[in-house]
Parts: structure tokens; sequence; C-alpha cells
């Protein structure tokens, strides 16, 4: 779990938001590629 973790913080770490939209976004952007290669976070997560 740990190294998902590792690379969620890649993309908000020592970032500011001026808008929640942005924060959104961003989120938006790390998350879509977890959601689309299941196996990837599979991966990351540590499970089979």
């Amino acid at each position: 779990m740990e190294r998902w973790f590792q690379e969620f913080r890649r993309s908000l770490s020592n970032k500011t938001f001026e808008t929640s939209e942005l924060l959104q976004d961003t989120l938006t952007q790390t998350l879509n590629p977890l959601r689309e290669q299941p196996e990837r976070l599979q991966r990351l997560a540590g499970f089979p």
C-alpha cells in the first residue's frame, strides 16, 4: 500500500491549489491511469 501512496504523493506534494477545482483536476489526472490499468494498481498495492 505504501508504494501506491508514494505514487499518489508525487503529483500532490509541495503544491498549492488556488481552487478546489484545480485540486480535483490533479487528483483525477493522478487516479485515472490507475483506474484504467487495474493491474498497475494491484502491483502498487501489493494485491494479487
